[in-house]
């Protein structure tokens, strides 16, 4: 009778309220990224203010190389630690995983991170022919994208559990 009443059994409110609270926290992860995205475009017209139309090329093209040497330096290694965080309720070995991760980020960003740090003449001489070199630049670039890949295991434990207000932030 009390099932009755309220229409469904105690299993499809259980998915429900799962369905739900992945909803809400879906919208919250991709709010946080329009607003991201949202401060690109508004930093455009600052761009084109500021910026000559070579300087905004040369901006561009080191976007795309952060963009490029970030998704090299993570291994897909986000997928992967969601598969293993997962597959486990056992909290010492969730700590475990989220230690090794760490390490193996460090590690393997920090070796790359320095090999195109020594080599960011060379790489700046193929990337920008013809125009002056700007190993500088790209030496800065490439310190982002250490700091950016060291984000990606707190990022996916927050995202883990479910603290989608603090990821946004």
């Amino acid at each position: 009778v009390r099932q009755a009443k309220q229409g469904f059994s105690p299993g499809v409110r259980n998915i429900y309220g799962k369905i739900k609270k992945t909803i809400k926290h879906t919208l919250i992860f991709g709010i946080g990224s329009v607003v991201n995205s949202a401060f690109g475009l508004v930093l455009v017209p600052v761009y084109s203010k500021y910026l000559r139309a070579g300087e905004f090329g040369v901006l561009a093209l080191l976007t795309v190389t952060l963009t490029l040497v970030t998704i090299v330096l993570k291994f897909g290694l986000n997928h992967a630690f969601f598969r293993h965080y997962y597959d486990t309720e056992d909290e010492t070995h969730r700590r475990r995983i989220v230690g090794s991760a760490l390490v193996f980020l460090t590690l393997s960003s920090a070796a790359l991170v320095s090999l195109l740090y020594l080599f960011a003449p060379e790489v700046s001489a193929a990337l920008f022919t013809g125009d002056k070199p700007r190993a500088d630049l790209l030496r800065f670039v490439f310190l982002i994208s250490f700091f950016e890949v060291m984000t990606l295991i707190p990022d996916a434990i927050l995202r883990a559990k479910f603290k989608s207000a603090r990821y946004s932030a």
